[in-house]
């Protein structure tokens, strides 16, 4: 896959819809967080008529962007393109597509499942690749077409089902062809701001704005988008007496 790195993987779609901003931010150890901006009224005015509308209808015009972070010791590398279709999926097959000229199809579901006498909401995903040709493997097209043929069978109860593991619905997919897996990896909900990081932030404005930023009782507040916490700063932390 493409995807493989050692990293940060950022994905975003901004648009003029009713959801204006929708990120995930994932790195490599399976750290994960996530923010969507939306203005709720123009959402369910939006959804009316619509057992569950798409990526088009929510996020309007705008843009599908993929961020590869591979550290400080590399440049960051990053993939514009107009969103397409009426699902995410779509868009970020678009993407590869334009960006990255490898042929992709990709699976996402969200539901609401009852476990253990109560509902929760999962979410999963499914990603394949064209591998190229070379002298070792010849042509890989026959085997693509029928790769896709079976990835299109995939159904949203399968990818948000918790008792059909990883190895199990590839098996189901792709047990003719051999499926072979790597080490897994957990995720975890995990935000990176910190004390620190917010005063690299507010230390990226100027003076007057950041003297701006001061509240009636003297103090700097600073939420962050992705988990919430709320940082209380004084001004001389940050240069703004």
């Amino acid at each position: 896959s493409s995807l493989k790195f050692e990293g940060r993987l950022i994905v975003q779609a901004q648009g003029d819809g009713p959801v204006r901003y929708v990120v995930a931010d994932y790195d490599t150890e399976g750290h994960l967080r996530g923010y969507c901006r939306f203005d709720a009224e123009a959402v369910a005015a939006a959804s009316t008529g619509f057992a569950r509308p798409g990526a088009k209808t929510l996020l309007g015009q705008g843009v599908f962007v993929m961020t590869l972070d591979r550290g400080p010791d590399f440049e960051r590398t990053q993939g514009i393109t107009p969103i397409e279709g009426e699902s995410l999926s779509l868009a970020a097959e678009h993407y590869f597509e334009q960006s990255e000229q490898v042929p992709t199809k990709v699976r996402l579901a969200v539901g609401s499942i009852q476990t253990d006498d109560r509902a929760s909401w999962r979410a999963g995903g499914a990603l394949i690749q064209l591998i190229a040709a070379d002298d070792a493997r010849g042509s890989t097209e026959e085997v693509w077409d029928r790769s896709r043929a079976l990835f299109q069978t995939l159904a949203d109860d399968e990818l948000i089902d918790p008792t059909i593991t990883p190895d199990r619905l590839l098996f189901r997919l792709f047990h003719e062809d051999g499926v072979r897996l790597e080490n897994a990896v957990a995720l975890r909900a995990l935000c990176r701001c910190s004390p620190d990081r917010i005063k690299a932030v507010l230390a990226s404005f100027g003076p007057e704005e950041r003297a701006d930023m001061v509240e009636q009782d003297g103090k700097i507040r600073v939420t962050c988008e992705y988990c919430a916490s709320v940082y209380e700063l004084a001004p001389e932390d940050v240069g703004a007496e």
